[in-house]
């Protein structure tokens, strides 16, 4: 490998300008990135906060007649969301009214009814509200929710710009490729022409003096 101080001016050119490209592409990607984060989080966080308060007015009716069954049946509505992992329903005095779990296997809910929370951590997303009858507080609600879709659009979003980096370097190097071989043809051609020129005036000046010799002949 040749030092950097003996590759030739084009190349250290070239090498510049797509180091300078691969840069702005990796900072454009890392934005790009983390807007998607922040958006995607947020959107989790608010449709998890938009659920606990639909399940949390139609549970209301469950826990005034003491029909566990019909809460269970609201609660199992959430299974549908990917994003929700947990749902409990507390009665008034703290015992667990109903359950459900996205997965069977996952933890159970709390034994007593967690403190009022809307907590939203690297991994997980917890909604704990009150169930009220008018003014009455008559349950709680508690909802636990996962980050998985903020992860999977990420790893996306991650792999698409990655591949869009290598392309857009790739393209940038065989263009640039491009661009230096025209450069040389054109640096020989005005070479060629420069030796042309030259010997095209040494050839004019052999004749003016020529000419000037043969002057007083006459």
């Amino acid at each position: 490998m040749r030092p950097l101080r003996d590759v030739p001016i084009r190349r250290k050119l070239a090498d510049i300008a797509i180091a300078i490209s691969t840069c702005a592409l990796l900072v454009i990607s890392a934005v790009f990135l983390a807007t998607t984060y922040i958006v995607v989080r947020a959107s989790v966080r608010s449709d998890l906060i938009a659920q606990a308060a639909i399940v949390a007015d139609n549970s209301t009716a469950a826990l005034a007649f003491a029909d566990a069954a019909a809460a269970t049946e609201t609660l199992q509505a959430l299974r549908a969301k990917r994003s929700i992992d947990l749902a409990c329903v507390y009665d008034s005095g703290g015992v667990l009214f109903a359950q459900s779990r996205r997965v069977e296997t996952g933890p159970p809910c709390p034994a007593d009814p967690p403190a009022d929370v809307d907590e939203i951590t690297f991994d997980i997303v917890r909604e704990a509200r009150p169930i009220r009858l008018g003014a009455r507080r008559i349950g709680t609600l508690y909802l636990v929710g996962n980050l998985d879709e903020v992860w999977q659009r990420m790893a996306i979003q991650t792999a698409a710009s990655l591949i869009g980096i290598v392309l857009a370097s790739l393209a940038a190097f065989f263009i640039l490729l491009v661009l230096l071989h025209y450069s040389t043809v054109i640096s020989e051609l005005a070479a060629k022409n420069l030796a042309l020129a030259q010997r095209l005036a040494l050839l004019e000046n052999r004749l003016r003096e020529e000419a000037l010799e043969q002057e007083p002949e006459r």
